[in-house]
């Protein structure tokens, strides 16, 4: 009997079977890597909202915590509008660097004296005179930057009493 062509009663794998095979492999092997660079971002990237977050609460409660805004060796000269503001710059490791060293995140706070905060002796508004034990309600605003990203991680907003500011209301 003869062996027709067409039939062939081989056990096995063709080559072009084996190559198309391998190939779909690359290709789901490509997609799940990718998967995973982007699953390493997404991580890297809410660890540094997370740390971001973390600090600014940190600087709000210590502002928040003290009888004077901030130390005087940490803040800018006063603006026009009498507000403080002071800068933090951080690596991308959150190690606190200066300015001129390429900082990845940058923190700011803005302490702006409000106009009607003034509270002397349980009473609220102008007293008319000069009080050194007056105290003063100062918005406050704190912020972080991604510098590399440039976006904001995280913010917040709120106010203050601090005491003992010494203003004269004349």
């Amino acid at each position: 009997m003869r062996k027709f062509l067409w039939i062939n009663n081989e056990k096995g794998f063709t080559l072009v079977e084996v190559i198309v095979s391998v190939a779909v492999l690359c290709l789901v092997c490509g997609i799940i890597l990718r998967l995973f660079v982007t699953s390493d971002d997404l991580r890297e990237n809410n660890l540094d909202i997370e740390k971001a977050q973390v600090t600014v609460s940190n600087i709000m409660e210590q502002l928040k915590s003290s009888d004077e805004p901030l130390p005087a060796d940490m803040i800018s000269e006063p603006d026009f509008d009498g507000s403080l503001t002071l800068t933090q710059y951080y690596d991308s490791k959150w190690k606190s660097v200066q300015s001129g060293d390429s900082p990845r995140f940058v923190l700011t706070a803005v302490l702006r004296p409000e106009d009607e905060g003034l509270y002397t002796e349980g009473s609220f508004g102008n007293s008319g005179e000069s009080n050194p034990e007056a105290s003063m309600l100062f918005g406050i605003s704190i912020s972080i930057r991604d510098v590399e990203r440039a976006r904001e991680l995280a913010s917040i907003v709120s106010a203050h009493y601090y005491r003992n500011m010494g203003v004269d209301h004349d």
